[in-house]
């Protein structure tokens, strides 16, 4: 589904530019020895129905990439040139139609940008050009898949972070959110329900009451959110320079997240199926013979793992060794090549991928967002 949209306008008229100025703020950089103006930025965000925010610019300066004219090839220049006024908008589509972002979002981009753009018209009270003549800047891909339980997305999210991804450079934040960062493309794959509960569940409690704020962060706390910004560079590369809104469907879209999530869970599967299994036998230990004893006797197994058991016998006293290995084969947990059998124990839905056929993939657009569209 479609969530922050970016997308620029074709140059505007004086008289509108100077009309949307109005609504929104100044912001100036002055050089005090000399009095000279560095920099002036006007923007603002558009309050919206559900108090979500557009952030609107009013640029009078484009980015011009220059090249040698005798060297094609070779470095490029990148510099800012006055042009005529122009918009750019940015914002979550699928927060302003339905007040968040939890489920229910978008599914056709073109659409959405349709009805972004004439929404942004009526905020600003400002004739603005037609909506299919704007480009696209960025465009943010989700699928949200429900694993039933807070447990599970918790899980995943630290099964993704323990993983090793040697081509990638990973920012991984506690158990909530993991972040692959790109210069084209970035990815990120997060547990909704502390994201919600941190940053939206106070206002969408305010405009909706807390009984409907408390079924959504109920709903939230269970959803895994896998999402791809696709950035200008990325747009250009494929669709040509300032692509039209038009040129950026849903396939394309899709496409795009199919090879970017398949590329980070693959080159990380191995680690990530690995760290299940440690979670399966320290589940299960917990289960049979309570945290603290489980505990001891997890250390245990993970010894014969790293260093065997030859090494571990050295270190403890006979009758702890021989009555700890028999409470691991009780348990039907087996420390031979780091394999595990156990009945399976893991939070993690059986078979569950974070791919758009999976079953727990959420796909319906909310009753909210299919009206907002049609009248577009």
């Amino acid at each position: 589904m479609i969530d922050t949209l970016a997308i620029i306008s074709p140059s505007v008229d004086e008289e509108t530019a100077r009309a949307a100025e109005s609504i929104l703020q100044t912001r100036s950089c002055v050089e005090n020895s000399t009095g000279e103006s560095v920099y002036e930025i006007v923007s603002g965000s558009l309050d919206g129905s559900w108090d979500s925010r557009v952030h609107v610019r009013v640029l009078r300066e484009e980015i011009v990439v220059l090249k040698s004219w005798y060297d094609p090839h070779g470095p490029s220049q990148t510099v800012m040139r006055p042009c005529a006024p122009y918009l750019r908008v940015e914002g979550s589509v699928h927060k302003a139609m339905l007040g968040h972002n939890v489920f229910g979002g978008p599914l056709d981009p073109v659409r959405s940008t349709a009805w972004l753009v004439k929404d942004v018209e009526r905020r600003l009270g400002v004739a603005v050009p037609p909506w299919d003549a704007w480009r696209e800047v960025r465009a943010d891909w989700a699928e949200v898949y429900d694993l039933g339980s807070f447990e599970a997305c918790v899980e995943f999210i630290n099964g993704l972070a323990l993983a090793r991804y040697p081509r990638r450079k990973v920012c991984r934040y506690s158990a909530e959110a993991v972040m692959f960062a790109g210069t084209t493309t970035t990815t990120k794959c997060y547990h909704k329900g502390p994201e919600f509960s941190k940053n939206d569940f106070r206002r969408v409690e305010k405009l909706f009451g807390l009984g409907y704020a408390r079924d959504v962060q109920e709903r939230a706390n269970q959803l895994l959110r896998v999402e791809v910004t696709v950035k200008s560079k990325k747009l250009n590369a494929d669709l040509g320079e300032k692509p039209s809104v038009l040129c950026v469907t849903r396939e394309y879209l899709e496409a795009l997240h199919d090879r970017e999530v398949h590329r980070i869970i693959r080159e990380g599967e191995s680690d990530m199926q690995t760290v299940r299994r440690n979670e399966d036998v320290r589940r299960r230990l917990h289960a049979l013979y309570g945290m603290e004893q489980g505990s001891r006797l997890f250390g245990t197994w993970s010894s014969f793992v790293m260093v065997g058991e030859g090494e571990v016998r050295r270190t403890m006293t006979r009758r702890t060794f021989y009555r700890h290995r028999k409470m691991l084969e009780d348990a039907q947990c087996s420390w031979v090549g780091t394999d595990v059998h156990v009945i399976r124990c893991s939070a993690i839905p059986e078979g569950f991928a974070p791919r758009r056929q999976d079953s727990r993939r959420l796909c319906d657009e909310a009753p909210a967002v299919i009206a907002a569209l049609a009248a577009a």
